[in-house]
């Protein structure tokens, strides 16, 4: 985030201060501190490096020759949103696709386009290791994801009055819409983060903004529709109920989003670029006062999110106690999206394998995707072992060199088909397509190039300086 704020207003001091309110965000705190959603909260630190990237895309000189290397950030910040949060990476393509309506009449223009296609090509060049095996087990299996249709999410949307909710207090995640606000968290993006909204909109109205910077009031103008827009997306009153029922696939899509304070994570992006629009404003005003006043406010924010960070990881949580490493784990699987549709997640609990009347085991082992067991099967009719791993594509078993039938079990685990009279060792394994292991490659090679590439054309500028020389 700093790399980003202090590159868009060209100032260490307004990258700092951007930085300070993201990092420190109320929201930010929430998804990472209070209910762990480390996936979510991991993407958060990609975002700010997209919003840069389309800045120099649309902002910069597209005769200069350093400007077709203005697709990096946005191919990294993409690349890592693509590989840590797959709703983040919804909402990221619903604003991309509105930034484009907006620039309509520049992304066409080939020097720009070019950019954006190199930088949207290598983020799924770097992040095709993980999308491809993502979007095979989407397609082939029928995943609970699939069935989100039903899960209506507008009663789980927040009070107008929690967007401002700051101050620290002991609190519970439970969903809104259970208790209203009573006794819950500050989810909101804060009173601070609201405070520059309010302060740019009122200037904006005013017409003050005249002798500003024309690219940084564009940015500021955007950012201001776009917070507004995601704040609202993220309220009970937003018609999301709606929206579900006009189609299946709009209900698949809204229902996925399980909760409407995930626009949260972009809104906070959008008002911290209004913040340090203002302060940008008042350095190249000279309003000093005001200039610090806005800093003031920035260390106010640091101050109240460390005392909320500190009041919950510190008073509110008590102590417990780990005797081995056993007690660290837990069969907690959250929503359980992407198990396999009909799945009783009550029951999957650990446990050892299970045999079919008649068959005899031995010598189990169980490790990461792969189990090993010796059986007998004396009788005369096939059988089966059942083993505590959920049934995906790819499991294979092999017997002395003879494969075995693979199914989907009780509960959609994995059985292994025991034929009748055999007595030999089984290996169970989790095989991978050779198209994923090729995905793989093309990743590997792709983070491999970019720094070559970096490396031969400094060598090569070095090498002209010398001779100019």
């Amino acid at each position: 985030s700093w790399y980003s704020f202090s590159r868009i207003f060209k100032s260490n001091y307004i990258g700092v201060a951007g930085s300070a309110l993201y990092t420190l965000s109320m929201y930010r705190l929430y998804k990472l501190v209070i209910i762990s959603a480390v996936g979510e909260s991991s993407s958060f630190a990609f975002l700010p490096l997209v919003v840069y990237g389309f800045w120099r895309v649309f902002t910069e000189d597209t005769q200069d020759k350093r400007y077709r290397r203005r697709w990096i950030p946005l191919a990294f910040g993409y690349a890592g949103i693509f590989q840590t949060h797959v709703l983040s990476c919804e909402i990221t393509v619903f604003l991309t696709l509105l930034l484009c309506i907006v620039y309509r009449k520049k992304i066409f223009r080939l020097e720009i386009l070019r950019e954006l296609c190199k930088g949207v090509g290598t983020a799924l060049a770097l992040s095709l290791w993980f999308l491809v095996p993502f979007l095979d087990y989407y397609i082939r299996e029928d995943l609970c994801i699939k069935h989100g249709y039903a899960r209506p999410i507008q009663e789980r949307g927040l009070y107008l009055a929690q967007l401002l909710a700051h101050w620290w207090r002991i609190g519970s995640d439970a969903p809104i819409g259970e208790s209203g606000m009573y006794h819950s968290h500050a989810l909101g993006v804060g009173f601070i983060l609201i405070a520059g909204f309010l302060v740019f909109g009122g200037l904006w109205f005013f017409g003050r903004f005249g002798g500003m910077d024309k690219r940084i009031f564009k940015l500021g103008r955007l950012s201001f529709v776009f917070s507004t827009l995601l704040m609202c997306m993220s309220l009970n009153l937003f018609p999301w109920d709606k929206i579900q029922n006009s189609s299946r696939l709009l209900a698949s899509l809204v229902g996925s989003l399980q909760f409407p304070n995930r626009f949260l994570g972009w809104a906070s992006v959008f008002l911290v670029l209004l913040f340090c629009s203002c302060l940008y404003y008042f350095r190249e005003k000279e309003q000093k006062t005001l200039y610090y006043a806005g800093l003031l406010c920035v260390l106010t924010g640091i101050a109240t999110s460390s005392l909320y960070l500190t009041d919950y990881a510190v008073r509110d949580r008590g102590q417990l106690t780990l005797y081995n490493e056993e007690g660290m784990g837990k069969g907690y699987i959250a929503g359980g999206e992407y198990l396999a549709w009909g799945t009783r997640q009550e029951t999957l609990v650990y446990h050892a394998p299970a045999a079919s009347k008649g068959v005899l085991l031995e010598a189990y082992e169980k490790g990461a995707l792969c189990a090993d067991f010796r059986c007998v099967n004396p009788g005369n009719q096939e059988g089966y072992v059942e083993l505590p791993l959920l049934h995906y594509y790819g499991y294979q078993a092999y017997a002395e060199g003879m494969r075995l039938s693979v199914c989907k079990g009780d509960n959609n685990l994995v059985r292994v088909i025991i034929p009748a009279g055999l007595d030999a060792q089984v290996k169970v394994r989790l095989f991978s397509p050779w198209y994923w292991r090729a995905a793989e490659i093309v990743s590997y090679m792709t983070l491999l190039y970019l720094p070559a590439t970096y490396i031969i054309r400094r060598m090569a500028e070095k090498c002209r300086g010398k001779e100019e020389e």
